[in-house]
This record gives structure tokens, sequence and C-alpha cells, in this order.
């Protein structure tokens, strides 16, 4: 009895050992994607919501739909700031965030938009004259003290874009895999609380956060009808992340067509 009962938890340990092994063998990063470096302007491509002048002349009928696509797997993703430094552009401030994307599923597969430049939209049913692709963006935000709400904030985001159904333009993690993303986030200061907002950048500690939001967009024409939709397939943020690097020069003043995130501080 005692001799079967040995056999027995040598062979549930060697089992559990052969899945340890398993799961650590996929559990890797398997890319690294530094997008901190400006970029030449993307090449010209069919975006949605362009029309022709006759349409302009002819037709005045438009429209706008969006909605939520049910997606299985948004759950089993994970977005995280693993690293924050600090660097200078042309004397201005700024942050270089490292952005993690991992599967947790440990079942299946995930696929994520890929492409830095923007794809042309592609007609994925044959009976529908509708056109479509994907896009996905990262922003990073940072909260401030109620009493220091809005004076500072992030600027800069990274994109990415994809044909719907086409591999090449799409990044598949198998269970376990993560991909590592380097942006670069300019620090703007509200110009009418500047000297509050050098003081807090220079004395307490940054909270970061990144979010992931990924939609599917199309464009619809039907006679002088058109239609663009917006549809969220995923959307995930980030625990928050505490940076400490004091910023010595006084960051960008804001101005009124400075671009700011979805994210209120």
């Amino acid at each position: 009895m005692f001799d079967r009962s040995w056999h027995m938890a040598r062979w549930f340990v060697c089992a559990l050992f052969c899945i340890l092994a398993l799961t650590g063998s996929q559990a890797q990063l398997v890319a690294t994607r530094d997008l901190t470096q400006p970029r030449p302007p993307s090449p010209s491509s069919a975006q949605l919501g362009n029309y022709d002048g006759d349409y302009k002349v002819a037709c005045n009928g438009s429209g706008v739909a969006d909605g939520v696509q049910v997606d299985g797997d948004r759950d089993h993703i994970a977005l995280s700031i693993v690293d924050a430094q600090s660097e200078m552009w042309n004397g201005q401030p700024r942050l270089k965030i490292t952005v993690r994307l991992k599967n947790l599923n440990v079942y299946a597969p995930a696929e994520f938009p890929w492409e830095i430049s923007p794809v042309v939209p592609i007609q994925t049913d044959p009976n529908d004259p509708a056109v479509k692709y994907e896009a996905a963006t990262i922003w990073v935000w940072m909260a401030t003290p109620k009493s220091s709400k809005g004076i500072a904030s992030l600027r800069g985001e990274v994109n990415f874009w994809a044909q719907p159904n086409n591999p090449a333009h799409h990044l598949k993690l198998r269970p376990g895999e993560w991909v590592d993303i380097k942006l670069s986030v300019g620090v703007i200061c509200d110009s009418i609380h500047e000297e509050v907002c050098t003081h807090y950048l220079n004395s307490d500690p940054m909270h970061l956060s990144a979010w992931w939001y990924e939609r599917e967009l199309t464009h619809a024409r039907k006679g002088c009808i058109v239609t663009d939709s917006a549809y969220t397939s995923r959307e995930f943020e980030s625990s928050p992340f505490e940076f400490v690097a004091p910023l010595k020069p006084k960051p960008e003043s804001s101005t009124p067509n400075a671009a700011t995130s979805p994210k209120a501080n």
C-alpha cells in the first residue's frame, strides 16, 4: 500500500512539474516596439469620412453610430506600466514610458492591431458595401491631488491600425505572452498655474496610468446616406504606477489647441 502511494505521489509531482514547465515556457516577452522617436507622416490612404465633391453637392444625409462589441477575452488582457524615465526634447521635459500588454488567458491566443501607419479600410462582407478597419490607442495620464487638479497633464499617445481578418496587420499573443511598447509623452502645465504646477512636478511623486482603447470603425454609403460607426471592442486600463523623478526645467505651457488625454486628471 505504501509503495503504491509513493509511486502515485511521484507521478503527481512529475505531472505538476511538466505543467509548470510548459506554462513557464509560454510566459515570455515576444516583442518590444519603440515608438518614442518622431515618425515621418503616414502615407495617404483611404480614410473614413472622406466624401467626393459630387456627394457634397448632391447629398446632405449623414449619420453616426457607435456601440460596444462583446469580446470574450477582454477580461483576460492585462495592461501595466513597467518603467518610466524623464528625458528632454528641445529643452522641454518628457516622460519615456514602457507599457506592457499581456495575454492572461491560459487557453486561447489574443490578437491586437499592430500597424503603426493607417491602413486602407476594406469590405469584409460581399453583401455589405461598408468598409472597415480596426484602430487601437494607448493613452497615459497622471493623477494629481485634488488641490492641484487640472494644473498638469500629459500629451501624447500611440496608435495602431489593422484591416479586419488580416494576420499581417495583427499581433498574436499566445497564453502567457506579452509585448512591451515604449512611448514618449510631453509634460504640460496650465499656464495660469505654472508656478504651482512646476512645484508639484518637482516635489511629489506622479501616479501614472495607461489606457488601451480598441475599436472597429465602419464607413457605409447608401445613396445619399452616409454612416460612420465606431464600435468599441476592448477597453481597459492599468493600475497606477508611481514615478518619482523631479523635472527641474519648467514644463511646456499648455495652449488652447494642445491635445489632451480623454481621461481626467
